[in-house]
């Protein structure tokens, strides 16, 4: 099926549920022209849409902190497990037509569709996973103290720190930059560099000096 016009959600939308009794079921859903709702599924911790398009693949809270990874066409349609994680799940996303990985705070996974699943040796001496690129190449993982996050190439099995990095961290649209907040000194400043080379420069703020909260990165 065609995916919607408009850009769905990225992450859970209260709306009520069918019969209008009791509390709102948390759901995933699609804004489409004139503001109308089209429902994709079940509400979502992470959500990712296939290079083409014409796929999605959800983490869908299971209770008792268990998650759920399904897949299903764009439009919510045809929803199949495609894997389950005992932890709550962090990130999400394609890595080609056939290959979903999903990340928890302690660990990454792939699944080659329909169902071949695999775990990613990650870094020695990092923190808990925070982020993956929309492209699902990189990783970013907290430092375990001060500040200094690693940067890490999930194919390759590469590594990097990203100077001064924290929590404010974010890949663009199509996953080739990072930028972050490097607050090594007593001044935050913030950077971006290629995610495939170490070349950190700094971006003009408007205010230098202040505190920086980094939200996202247009493509």
């Amino acid at each position: 099926p065609a995916p919607p016009s408009t850009s769905p959600s990225t992450s859970p939308a209260a709306s009520p549920s069918a019969s209008g009794a009791g509390s709102p079921s948390p759901e995933v859903v699609a804004y489409g022209p004139g503001g109308q709702l089209t429902v994709l599924g079940k509400g979502a911790d992470a959500i990712s849409f296939s290079p083409d398009g014409s796929r999605l693949a959800a983490a869908q809270p299971a209770g008792e902190g268990a998650t759920q990874v399904i897949t299903a066409g764009s439009d919510g349609s045809n929803p199949k497990v495609a894997a389950v994680s005992g932890s709550p799940v962090v990130g999400i996303a394609w890595a080609g037509a056939n290959r979903v990985i999903y990340a928890t705070a302690s660990e990454i996974d792939t699944i080659d569709l329909p169902g071949t699943a695999a775990q990613v040796p990650l870094p020695s001496a990092t923190g808990p996973v925070a982020l993956l690129s929309p492209d699902g190449r990189f990783a970013y993982l907290a430092p375990v103290s001060g500040a200094g996050g690693t940067l890490f190439d999930i194919e390759r099995g590469t590594s990097r720190v990203l100077t001064g990095a924290l929590n404010e961290v974010a890949f663009s649209g199509d996953g080739g930059t990072v930028v972050w907040v490097d607050q090594s000194s007593g001044t935050p400043r913030l950077l971006t560099s290629p995610v495939d080379r170490d070349a950190p420069a700094p971006v003009s703020t408007p205010d230098p000096g202040s505190r920086i909260q980094l939200a996202a990165v247009n493509r």
